[in-house]
C-alpha cells in the first residue's frame, strides 16, 4: 500500500479547513514539527481511512469521537492509494448528531477512460461512478454495509491492522510492538504476514468435513442396525405365511360343506313357496269379495239415509205462504233504513266541508298569530343586546392602557434574554480558555500561542476565576428578573386574551343589534313596547270573528246530524234474515223436487241388499277349501331359522377369508420390506466403508494443514529470510557487533521440543534473549526486524512498491547510531516506494531531502512541504 493523496478535515489536531496532503512525488519524506502539532495525526489518519483504527483516546463513549476536534461535530479523511499497480480510494467519514452517531466507508478503485471527462473529485457512498480527472474516474467496490466494506479493502490488501502496525508501521512508543509479543502472538502476526490463514480456513474445512462424516457414518450405522432389526424378523415371517396357506385350505373345505346344505334347503323353500302362493290366491279372492261386501253395506246405508230424509221432509212440507210474508216485511224496513241513511250521509259531507274551512282560517290566523309573537321576541332581544353592549364599553375602558404596558415588559424580557446568552456565551469562552491554560500537555498560550511561565499561568488562572464569579453573578441577577417578567407576562397575556375575547363578543352585540333593528323597524317596536303581552294561542285563538262564524256553523250541523240516527247493526240483522228466508224457501223447492225419486230409491235397496247375501254364501265357500296358514308359518319359520344358521355360517367363512387375505397381503408387502431392506442393508455398507475412508484422508489433510504442519514448515521457511535481512542491517546500525538468531523450536526439560518463536541476540557479551535489551540497542534490534518483516512482506506480495513508516523512533539513539540508521534507510530506500520517518531531531532532519512541516495555529493544525539542496 503506498499512500498518494490525502484529505483530511476536523481529524485530531486538523481544522474545519479541508486540507490536501500529496506524498506521491516524494520517495524519501521527513515529517516534523513541535510536540502536538499534529505529525502523528496524519500517519493516524492514513490508518484511520484504511482500517477505521488509530490511537486510543480515553473516556470517549465511541472510538472515533475521541479523534474529532474539539467542538466540531462532523471530520472526514479521503485517502488515494497505489497497490499492485492499482488506484484505490477510501473515503471515511464520522459526524455526532443529536442522541446519535452517524459512520460512513466508500470504497473505489481508478479505471481509465478514453474520453475526455470532468468531475466533482470525490466519490459518494450512492453507488453511482464518480470522476477524479480527465483521465478516468472511480468505480464504487463499496458494499451494503460498513462491515462488508471494510472486510472488502481488506481482502484486497490482504493485510489488516495488526498486521500493519507489526511490520510495515513503526508507531510512536510502539517500536518494539512484533518484539515485545509473545512467542505465540510472534507465530500469529508472521502466520498472517505469510497469508497462512488460507491453511488454516482449509484445515477448518477439513474438521468441518470430518464432522460431517462422522454425523453421516453414526447416521449410516444407526440406519444399518435398524435394517439388521428388520431382517432379525424374517424367520417369523417365513412361519406366519405357512400358517396362512394351511388356514385357506381349512377354510375351502368348510366352504365345500356349506354350498352342499345351502342347495338341500334351496328345495325345501322352492316347495314352501309354491304352497304360500296357493294361499295367498285364496287370501285375495277373499278380500275382493269383503271389499265388495263393504261397498254395497255402504251404498245400502246411503240410499236409506237419503229415503229417510225425504220421507221425513215430505211430512213437514207447509208454511211457505208464512216464509214469503215474513221476506217481504223485512224488505221494507230495509228500505227505510237506506232513506235515513242517505240522509245522514248529506248531513256529514257538509259537516266535513265546514271543518275543511275552520282548518284554513285556523291556519291563516296561526301565521298571524307566530308573526306577532315574533316581534315580540325580537323586541326582547334587542333591548337585552342594547343593555350588554353598554356594559362591554364599560369594562373595555382599561384594555389598551394594560397592552401597551404587556408590550413595554414584552421588550425588556426579550433584551434580557439576549443579555443573558451573551452571559453564557462569555462564560462558555471562559471555560475553553480555563481547559487550554490547565492543560499540562500544551505549554503555550491559547490566544498568542507563547510559552506561559507557572506565574503567568497563575495570573491568567485567578484573572479568569475573577471574571467568572462576576459573570456568574450578573447571569444570577438576570435569571431572576427574567423569571419574575415571565411571570407578569403570562398573567398580562391571559388578562389581554380575556379583554379581546370581550371585544370580540362586543362586536358580535354590536352586529345583532343592527340586524334586529334592520328587521323590526321603530314604530313596531315601540307598538309592542305599550302593548300587553301577547295572550296564548288556545286563549287567543277563540276571540277571532272569522274563527267565530265557522265554529258556529259546524255546532247547528252537528245538532241537525243527531236528529238522524242510523242503527247499521239493526240494517245488518235485517241482510241476515232475509237470507236465512231466502235459504228456508230454496229448501222447501228442492225437497218437491226430490218427492218422485223416493220409489226408485225404494228398489234399489232391495237389489243391494241380494247382492249382499250372495258375496256372503262365496266366502264361505272360500274358506272351506282354504290351505292351513299355521302350517305353512311353522314350515316356513323352521326353514327361516336353518336359512339364518347356513347365513352365519357363511358371514363367519367370508370373515375368516377375507382376515386371511388381510393378512396375506401384510405378508406379502412384508416380503417386499425384506427385498427392499436387504438391497438397502448392502449400500448401507459400502456408504460406512467410504465414509470411514473418508475421514481418515480429511483427517490427514487437516493434520497437514494446522499450525505444527505446514503452517510450521513455511514459518520455518520464513525465518532465515527474516534473520538475513534483520542481521544485514542489524551489521550496519552495530558495526558488525550484533547479530540475532530466531528459534523456532525449543527443547524442554522434560525431554521433546515446543513450537516457539524466541528472539536471541549475540554481542561482545555473549547470546542473550531480547528481553534483556533496552534503550537504543533495543530499537536497533526492533529497526532491523521490522524492516526484514517489511521487506519480507513486500516480497510475498509479489512486488518491490511498499511503504516503510517510523513515528518518532530515533530518541535512544546516539550521533553514530543515528548516522547508521540514516544510512541503512538510504540503502533499504530502493526497495521501498515509500518512506515516512516522523522525527524532530535537527540531526535527522537535516538529511531528508522533503519536509513536510506541521504547525498548530488557532484555525488548526496546517502541512507545508520545504526542499532541501
Amino acid at each position: 500500500m503506498i499512500p498518494l493523496t490525502l484529505h483530511i478535515k476536523n481529524f485530531l489536531s486538523y481544522g474545519p479547513q479541508q486540507q490536501t496532503i500529496d506524498f506521491g512525488s516524494h520517495p524519501l519524506i521527513c515529517l516534523s514539527g513541535k510536540n502536538g502539532h499534529g505529525k502523528s495525526a496524519l500517519l493516524d489518519a492514513i490508518t484511520w481511512a484504511i482500517w477505521g483504527q488509530a490511537r486510543k483516546i480515553r473516556e470517549a463513549v465511541k472510538a472515533d469521537e475521541g479523534l474529532l476536534r474539539l467542538g466540531q461535530t462532523q471530520m472526514l479523511v479521503t485517502l488515494d492509494f497505489m497497490f499492485n499497480g492499482q488506484r484505490y480510494r477510501v473515503r471515511r467519514e464520522f459526524a455526532k448528531q443529536p442522541g446519535k452517531f452517524v459512520a460512513s466507508l466508500d470504497f473505489g478503485v481508478f479505471q481509465h477512460s478514453h474520453r475526455p471527462l470532468t468531475g466533482s473529485g470525490h466519490m459518494e457512498s450512492h453507488g453511482q461512478a464518480t470522476l477524479d480527472s480527465d483521465l478516468g474516474h472511480f468505480v464504487p467496490l463499496t458494499d451494503k454495509t460498513i462491515r462488508a466494506t471494510q472486510e472488502k479493502i481488506e481482502a484486497t490488501l490482504g493485510l489488516d491492522y495488526e498486521s500493519f502496525v507489526n511490520s510495515a508501521f513503526l508507531k510512536q512508543g510502539q517500536s518494539n510492538e512484533f518484539s515485545q509479543k509473545s512467542s505465540k502472538e510472534r507465530k500469529e502476526i508472521l502466520a498472517s504476514i505469510l497469508g497462512l490463514h488460507k491453511y488454516e480456513q482449509l484445515r477448518r474445512l477439513a474438521l468441518d468435513k470430518i464432522k460431517k462424516s462422522n454425523d453421516e457414518s453414526d447416521q449410516l450405522m444407526a440406519l444399518r442396525d435398524r435394517f439388521n432389526g428388520i431382517m432379525a424378523q424374517k424367520e417369523a415371517y417365513i412361519a406366519q405365511l405357512h400358517n396362512n396357506t394351511e388356514q385357506q385350505k381349512a377354510l375351502s373345505k368348510q366352504q365345500l360343506l356349506l354350498d352342499e346344505q345351502r342347495q338341500a334347503w334351496a328345495a325345501k323353500k322352492e316347495e314352501l313357496l309354491k304352497q304360500q302362493q296357493a294361499a295367498e290366491l285364496v287370501r285375495f279372492q277373499l278380500q275382493k269379495l269383503k271389499e265388495e261386501e263393504t261397498a254395497a253395506l255402504t251404498r245400502l246405508t246411503q240410499l236409506r239415509t237419503k229415503w229417510k230424509e225425504v220421507h221425513h221432509a215430505s211430512l213437514n212440507l207447509g208454511g211457505l205462504d208464512q216464509l214469503q210474508s215474513q221476506r217481504q216485511q223485512a224488505q221494507l224496513q230495509l228500505a227505510a233504513m237506506q232513506e235515513q241513511l242517505q240522509k245522514q250521509l248529506i248531513c256529514k259531507n257538509e259537516l266535513l266541508s265546514h271543518r275543511e274551512q275552520e282548518q284554513k282560517v285556523r291556519g291563516q290566523l296561526q301565521q298571524t298569530y307566530h308573526t306577532l309573537a315574533e316581534e315580540q321576541k325580537m323586541v326582547g332581544q334587542l333591548a337585552s343586546a342594547r343593555k350588554r353592549h353598554d356594559d362591554l364599553e364599560k369594562l373595555l375602558v382599561t384594555s389598551e392602557k394594560l397592552e401597551a404596558q404587556f408590550e413595554k415588559r414584552k421588550s425588556y424580557y426579550q433584551k434580557y434574554i439576549a443579555l443573558g446568552n451573551m452571559v453564557v456565551a462569555d462564560l462558555n469562552g471562559l471555560q475553553q480558555k480555563q481547559k487550554l491554560v490547565h492543560d499540562d500537555d500544551n505549554p503555550s498560550c491559547p490566544l498568542c500561542e507563547q510559552n506561559l511561565s507557572a506565574s503567568r499561568k497563575r495570573f491568567l488562572k485567578n484573572s479568569f476565576a475573577d471574571h467568572e464569579r462576576a459573570l456568574n453573578h450578573k447571569k444570577k441577577r438576570l435569571t431572576h428578573v427574567i423569571a419574575r417578567l415571565k411571570e407578569l407576562l403570562i398573567a398580562q397575556h391571559d388578562e389581554i386574551k380575556k379583554m379581546q375575547a370581550l371585544q370580540q363578543e362586543k362586536a358580535i352585540v354590536h352586529a345583532q343589534i343592527v340586524e334586529l333593528e334592520i328587521k323590526l323597524p321603530a314604530k313596531n317596536e315601540q307598538h309592542h313596547q305599550q302593548s300587553l303581552p301577547l295572550q296564548t294561542w288556545d286563549v287567543w285563538l277563540p276571540q277571532q270573528p272569522a274563527y267565530q262564524a265557522i265554529a258556529a256553523q259546524i255546532k247547528t250541523i252537528e245538532a241537525a246530524l243527531q236528529l238522524l240516527p242510523y242503527n247499521p247493526a239493526q240494517q245488518q240483522e235485517l241482510v241476515t234474515k232475509i237470507t236465512h228466508i231466502d235459504q228456508q224457501i230454496n229448501e222447501h223447492q228442492k225437497l218437491l223436487a226430490a218427492l218422485p225419486m223416493q220409489e226408485e230409491r225404494r228398489a234399489h235397496i232391495h237389489a243391494i241388499i241380494k247382492d249382499i247375501k250372495r258375496v256372503r254364501h262365496e266366502i264361505i265357500e272360500l274358506l272351506k277349501h282354504a290351505p292351513e296358514d299355521a302350517k305353512l308359518n311353522q314350515i316356513a319359520l323352521q326353514l327361516t331359522t336353518h336359512e339364518q344358521q347356513l347365513s352365519s355360517q357363511q358371514q363367519q367363512i367370508n370373515q375368516t377369508r377375507e382376515m386371511l387375505a388381510h393378512e396375506k397381503g401384510k405378508l406379502d408387502q412384508q416380503q417386499q420390506i425384506f427385498v427392499h431392506t436387504e438391497q438397502e442393508l448392502k449400500l448401507v455398507e459400502n456408504q460406512i466403508t467410504k465414509a470411514v475412508q473418508q475421514i481418515g484422508d480429511y483427517q490427514t489433510i487437516a493434520s497437514a494443514l494446522g499450525k505444527d504442519g505446514i503452517q510450521a514448515l513455511l514459518i520455518e521457511e520464513a525465518i532465515p529470510e527474516i534473520e538475513q535481512e534483520a542481521n544485514r542491517l542489524l551489521a550496519k546500525l552495530t558495526n558488525n557487533q550484533a547479530q540475532l538468531f530466531i528459534e523456532s523450536v525449543r527443547d524442554l526439560k522434560k525431554g521433546g521440543t515446543k513450537e516457539t518463536l524466541d528472539i536471541n541476540i549475540s554481542d561482545a557479551l555473549g547470546i542473550r534473549p531480547y528481553e534483556l535489551f533496552s534503550g537504543g540497542e533495543a530499537f536497533r534490534i526492533d529497526f532491523a526486524l521490522r524492516i526484514a518483516i517489511s521487506k519480507l512482506l513486500a516480497r510475498r506480495a509479489g512486488t518491490s512498491l511498499q511503504t516503510l513508516i517510523i513515528d518518532e523512533g530515533f530518541g535512544s539513539q546516539d550521533e553514530e547510531g543515528l548516522n547508521h540508521i540514516m544510512d541503512a534507510l538510504h540503502k533499504i530506500q530502493d526497495d521501498f516506494a515509500k518512506v515516512i520517518i516522523v522525527s524532530h531531531l535537527p540531526s535527522m532532519k537535516d538529511q531528508f531531502p522533503v519536509h513536510f512541516m506541521i504547525e498548530k495555529g488557532a484555525q488548526g493544525s496546517m502541512v507545508s512541504v520545504l526542499h532541501q539542496a
